[in-house]
């Protein structure tokens, strides 16, 4: 068995849940009661790498920036040594895990194609797709698809607090990645109106720029400083232009499962299962 394609729409944790809401083996994207066991990386780093197409709202520059801010965030509490590193850009632009094969955490932008190619929810303005293990629940590939054509990003102060989304009222990159960074490190939705993991997001919004207290306890809790080690490469190593196995690996597409046998709430497998996150 290869993978499961788990969908996460978006559940809502209840109010007296924890101040923060780590992704588990069981759990999609929201906390209960018998969740299953957390993931997290095995490391306290990831590498992360922009597809070379950047977006057609804004400089190539100015984008990589932005993410950079946004992963910043989560580096800036004394309290973890979790780091983000950025590698060269990516001419890869899929979203998968070969476990034969070199792999890439790739940020992609999607400017056409976001339903009818990739199926992907309309009213989304970004997905994760984080890959772990089953038995051991680290995790070990993410990518990240920002959806272009159904919305416009910008990273100017004069759109803060413009309002609803419209031609002339476009989302905050800086924003919504920020909150895609904190699925990338295994943390899950929240709703409380506050905190950069909450669910909701406008146009206009800048607040998950910055951490707020649940984030950062979140953070130091799963990657307390001092109590991990780094090692930022994607298993099978960094493979920027997703090149073909020597091998003739694998490839595990969320979506596509390879054997199993379909359950409930989806695909019991052995080796890894795909957690997708829709922002």
């Amino acid at each position: 068995m290869r993978a499961s394609a788990v969908l996460a729409l978006g559940m809502l944790a209840p109010a007296d849940a924890l101040a923060f809401c780590q992704q588990t083996t069981r759990d999609q994207d929201t906390c209960m009661e018998d969740p299953g066991s957390p993931i997290a990386w095995r490391t306290h780093c990831m590498s992360y790498s922009l597809n070379e197409a950047g977006s057609d709202d804004l400089p190539f520059d100015v984008v990589a920036a932005a993410i950079r801010r946004s992963m910043d965030a989560w580096e800036a509490p004394d309290c973890t040594d979790f780091e983000f590193q950025e590698t060269d850009v990516a001419t890869c632009d899929r979203v998968e895990y070969r476990h034969d094969c070199g792999n890439v955490n790739v940020v992609v932008f999607r400017e056409s194609g976001w339903v009818n190619v990739h199926g992907h929810d309309p009213a989304a303005i970004a997905l994760s797709t984080i890959y772990f293990t089953s038995e051991s629940a680290k995790i070990v590939s993410t990518d990240m698809e920002l959806n272009g054509e159904g919305y416009r990003f910008a990273d100017d102060a004069k759109y803060v607090g413009c309002g609803e989304p419209e031609a002339d009222c476009p989302m905050d990159l800086q924003n919504t990645v920020t909150h895609e960074a904190g699925h990338f490190i295994g943390l899950a939705h929240v709703v409380d109106g506050v905190s950069t993991m909450d669910i909701a997001e406008v146009a206009g919004d800048i607040d998950k720029r910055t951490l707020e207290a649940d984030d950062i306890a979140a953070i130091c809790s799963i990657y307390p400083d001092g109590q991990g080690s780094c090692s930022p490469d994607p298993p099978g190593g960094l493979d920027l232009a997703c090149a073909a196995c020597d091998t003739g690996c694998c490839t595990a597409v969320p979506g596509v499962p390879r054997g199993g046998a379909v359950g409930a709430i989806g695909l019991v497998i052995a080796m890894f299962v795909v957690w997708r996150v829709r922002r």
